[in-house]
């Protein structure tokens, strides 16, 4: 697949993100669905820091502590969605190539929000 077709996909769940936007106990849910099934491994290896860095924002606006963009957080749901989920794109039971079109859209999302990642990081320190 090209950088058009995973925006394309990626869409598809950006779009599912609005549901979890006002539920934060789906959202809760849904990260710690995304924390235990996240690996420091294969295609997710070079954007690990990031990922985490992701979540941890996303739990820190669960909670109240972080105040963010909505469109932030639902391209951040969008990825985690896309990521939780077993058959999208590539099946993630392929192995490495299923773990190869997460880490295109996490790489895709953490270019769109490069900027509020840094200034998250700069508020954790």
């Amino acid at each position: 697949m090209n950088n058009s077709e995973y925006e394309s996909e990626y869409e598809k769940y950006r779009k599912k993100a609005e549901e979890y936007i006002n539920d934060r106990e789906k959202t809760r849910n849904l990260l710690d669905q995304a924390a235990k099934k996240a690996k420091k491994q294969g295609p997710l290896d070079k954007i690990w820091d990031d990922i985490q860095l992701m979540f941890g924002l996303l739990g820190d606006w669960l909670s109240g502590t972080y105040k963010v963009s909505t469109g932030t957080i639902l391209a951040i749901l969008g990825a985690v969605i896309y990521f939780v989920t077993p058959i999208d794109a590539i099946a993630d039971f392929i192995p490495v190539l299923g773990w190869m079109d997460d880490a295109a859209v996490f790489t895709l999302v953490i270019n769109q929000i490069r900027a509020e990642l840094d200034r998250y990081k700069e508020w954790k320190r």
